[in-house]
């Protein structure tokens, strides 16, 4: 074999036409490889501020009316400072649809998730997650207490049965 094949798609897009009604935007390797090289700069910060950036959008379609409801599908009609992303990019295109170039990558967390700060450091880190107690409903506690009035009465029909029975000696017929 001479040369290396080099597949090129004759009919970009086709599939998402077909499938999805419009064709996807879809970002060179040289596009997304600078992506990755920002991400590495990422710090918590800039998460900070991109969040908030999309809750003053979110927070803007709740105020603006029905016409901007449900928020989340409408965000990306918000006005907005779109240099306030991670990536000085929004992460949705202007119909709404995602932008991977304007999307980071989720947010490592150096301590742990909010609620376990109450727990010793190893619990949440080296051990399995525990399954959290449950305060049970009066229905469940009624249910609980008729299973063991259940079982204690057919235990002692067994024995009653079993008291009863003749055994092989007194046996008459």
């Amino acid at each position: 074999m001479e040369g290396k094949f080099e597949f090129v798609n004759p009919n970009p897009g086709a599939w998402e036409m077909k499938v999805l009604g419009k064709k996807i935007f879809t970002p060179t390797a040289n596009k997304m490889r600078e992506r990755d090289d920002k991400q590495e700069l990422v710090t918590d910060d800039d998460y900070a501020l991109h969040q908030d950036e999309i809750f003053k959008r979110l927070r803007w379609c709740i105020d603006n009316g029905e016409s901007f409801w449900p928020a989340h599908d409408n965000v990306h009609r918000a006005p907005g400072d779109d240099s306030n992303f991670i990536f000085s990019v929004a992460p949705w295109f202007s119909d709404g649809s995602p932008n991977p170039l304007g999307i980071p990558n989720k947010q490592e967390a150096d301590k742990p998730p909010f609620g376990f700060g109450m727990l010793p450091e190893n619990e949440y880190t080296t051990e399995q997650a525990k399954m959290p107690q449950t305060v049970k409903s009066l229905g469940e506690k009624r249910l609980e207490a008729t299973v063991v009035t259940c079982r204690k009465v057919t235990d002692f029909l067994k024995r009653l049965k079993q008291k009863q029975k003749p055994s092989t000696d007194d046996e008459r017929y």
